[in-house]
């Protein structure tokens, strides 16, 4: 097995099996496959993957993917998305201050809490993905222009890299506003 991508396949495998408990016991997984990796390496593997520390309902520890990688249920020969990495810090701010999003062909419009508006556009462009080809905003509604050559799966997908799960499921975006705290 070679390369990143490679062991990112193996890691989500391992991960949607749900035998990982821990980065330790990951890294033992991996080794038994051939695949030799630093804690820093497996850190940002798991932070770009969305994966997350949860409990069950007995109590056990485990990773869990984000929905959209929960399952396999790609064609093989479907184009795959170069998601953007999101640092924890970002999603925390985006579900902090994303209201609502809509999307039209191309576009996304998202409101945010007042005066968030540019926090949140430049957090998104900060990200670099190459599909989003900018964002303006306002006071509080920021509107992103993504590139044509995707469909509205992999616009969703694309999308649900940041945008909270409660204004994004799996059906598509929901506008709603959440109530203030």
């Amino acid at each position: 097995m070679n390369g990143r991508k490679d062991r990112i396949e193996l890691i989500t495998g391992l991960i949607r099996d749900g035998k990982v408990t821990s980065q330790e016991q990951l890294r033992d997984l991996l080794e038994s496959e051939g695949v030799s990796v630093t804690q820093a390496t497996l850190s940002r593997d798991l932070r770009m993957l969305g994966a997350t520390r949860r409990f069950d309902q007995d109590g056990k520890p485990g990773y869990v993917l984000p929905e959209g990688l929960q399952s396999e249920s790609r064609m093989a020969d479907e184009p795959q998305l170069e998601l953007p990495p999101i640092l924890s810090g970002q999603r925390e701010m985006f579900a902090d201050t994303l209201l609502s999003a809509a999307v039209s062909r191309n576009m996304a419009v998202l409101k945010t809490r007042p005066g968030h508006a540019t926090g949140v556009a430049v957090e998104i462009d900060s990200i670099g993905s190459p599909y989003i080809l900018g964002t303006i905003a306002g006071g509080d509604t920021v509107m992103m222009v993504i590139d044509d050559s995707l469909d509205k799966g992999q616009i969703m997908e694309l999308l649900a890299t940041f945008i909270p799960p409660t204004i994004i499921n799996t059906t598509g975006i929901t506008p709603q506003v959440r109530k203030n705290d």
